[in-house]
């Protein structure tokens, strides 16, 4: 619809949260995040299409790992979240 979004899964990640953290607001539009996180065809997520939740939580894990890694981040998600 002419809107330009950042193509960023990580940036979009964390404007997400950003929102659901500091607003009032009980909901928020996925559109950009959907436009950032890519399917293994490189397309945007469709978002008309339903998916396992624990498929996509892998996924969204493994893409966030993806990107983190060439950061000084890159053990950002095994230490949140990985077990000992």
């Amino acid at each position: 619809k002419g809107e330009r979004v950042k193509d960023d899964m990580l940036y979009q990640t964390q404007r997400l949260i950003a929102n659901l953290e500091g607003s009032e607001r009980n909901d928020y539009n996925m559109r950009a995040f959907c436009h950032a996180f890519k399917e293994f065809d490189g397309k945007p997520t469709d978002h008309t299409q339903q998916k396992d939740s624990q498929e996509f939580l892998n996924t969204f894990i493994d893409r966030l790992n993806d990107v983190l890694r060439p950061t000084s981040r890159k053990y950002l998600v095994s230490n949140t979240f990985g077990g000992k």
